[in-house]
């Protein structure tokens, strides 16, 4: 008796889907240790990488993508949500499952489906979530710059009311929400555990893509290191980030005529036209007609 095919593709994705769930329960139990050993910097984690078991990452996925991917989803904001195992399990896990759907529907259709259908789902399975984590971390780094002025205001403020640094920020990160008082949180998180000021700063310029933040990280740090009036840098930082957002929102403006260009001449001008001309063509029609 011949088996239907629908009963091979099922047997096909039970065998692939519970060998990689097995490996995502073994992989993301530690993932917030993980998250808190990084945050303590390479000098506290050394000690405790010699027991680390190497996961599916490293094993099947090139270095430099597992990088880029751990970098992409700090920029995102999502390391304290997620980890890099289980965004790469949820994309094994979908690409698979594209594969038997699309493998499915191809051998129902036939013809050149059978081969477009399948390689079409596995592209666009492990390709738009990428494209969506770059795109949340785009819109963060967007949110980033439109408040970092307001921060530096913030703590500017405060340092000038007689607290120190450190405090300014703790006080700014109790009161306040966002995604630059989130990296203030970090930054607050990596001196309590341990790490000098300095580098915790260091550390928020490398895990960030926006200048802004990096300029500020930056200038804090050599202030720091050089015994700088953390003051007078803070309001030379907020002048400059809100010089650069004032550009930016003109440099926003001076788009819009361009980006309405296009609609424009697709959709408002052939309505009009039809509007304006259909008449005068129905009533020529008629005339000629008669």
């Amino acid at each position: 008796m011949d088996i239907p095919i629908h009963v091979y593709l099922g047997a096909a994705s039970i065998g692939a889907a519970i060998p990689i769930l097995f490996w995502t329960l073994a992989t993301t139990r530690g993932s917030s240790s993980n998250l808190a050993r990084r945050n303590l910097g390479a000098v506290l984690v050394r000690p405790v990488t010699s027991i680390r078991r190497p996961g599916f990452k490293v094993r099947v996925l090139p270095s430099g993508y597992v990088r880029d991917i751990e970098r992409r989803i700090d920029r995102a904001g999502l390391a304290s949500r997620t980890s890099t195992d289980r965004y790469l399990a949820r994309k094994a896990l979908g690409t698979i499952a594209a594969f038997i759907l699309a493998g499915y529907l191809g051998l129902k259709l036939g013809g050149s489906a059978v081969v477009l259908l399948p390689v079409s789902a596995v592209m666009a399975a492990w390709l738009v979530p990428d494209l969506r984590l770059s795109s949340k971390a785009s819109t963060r780094e967007a949110e980033i710059a439109l408040q970092l002025p307001d921060v530096l205001d913030q703590l500017t403020i405060s340092i000038e009311a007689g607290l120190g640094f450190d405090a300014a920020m703790a006080r700014l990160v109790a009161s306040s929400q966002g995604p630059v008082v989130e990296q203030m949180a970090r930054v607050l998180q990596d001196m309590r555990l341990g790490m000098a000021r300095d580098a915790a700063l260091t550390g928020l310029a490398d895990r960030t893509e926006s200048p802004d933040l990096r300029s500020f990280a930056n200038a804090m740090a050599q202030a720091g290191k050089h015994g700088l009036a953390m003051a007078g840098v803070l309001r030379a930082q907020a002048a400059e980030a809100r010089e650069k957002r004032k550009f930016r929102a003109e440099e926003q403006a001076y788009k819009v005529p361009v980006k309405i260009l296009m609609p424009l001449m697709l959709c408002i001008l052939p309505t009009l036209f039809l509007v304006l001309i259909g008449p005068a063509v129905i009533r020529y029609n008629e005339g000629f007609g008669g």
